[in-house]
């Protein structure tokens, strides 16, 4: 064993996060099939897939007016090829734009991931991404 580890062996595994408080009752629910393109190489759905999913059930309104500021997830138990992942969103702090996303899969209705979400007033994500694309001289 290094030495390093040894010193730093505290049994402490606290990861010092925020709690992502559990989703009651979801505004929005929207499913998607689990397709072999957003498997990674364990044939687990790929962590990104998830936060995908998340950001697609927020409202088009918000999507057009505004820009994710803070995303904080934690993952729990993974989807696989086959699997209908629900992704449920609800606002929870109008002011602030706040979101809590849950993202669940199989008939047992498994915990994926928990998300939090904080979006700015201003320009819009899909206007953001947009401009981007103009500016590299692509429409």
């Amino acid at each position: 064993m290094p030495a390093s580890y040894e010193e730093n062996r505290s049994g402490d595994f606290s990861t010092g996060f925020r709690e992502i408080p559990e989703l009651d009752e979801p505004d929005t629910e929207i499913q998607f099939n689990v397709r072999l393109h957003d498997l990674d190489i364990n044939r687990h759905v790929n962590n990104a897939r998830y936060l995908e999913w998340a950001l697609e059930a927020i409202p088009m309104e918000v999507l057009g007016s505004s820009r994710p500021a803070v995303v904080e997830a934690l993952f729990r138990t993974p989807a696989r090829y086959g699997d209908v992942v629900f992704s449920q969103v609800r606002r929870i702090d109008d002011e602030q734009g706040v979101y809590l996303h849950r993202l669940q899969s199989g008939r047992a209705r498994d915990v994926c991931a928990l998300v939090r979400t904080e979006w700015l007033q201003g320009e819009g994500y899909n206007k953001a991404a947009q401009g981007r694309s103009e500016e590299n001289g692509r429409l």
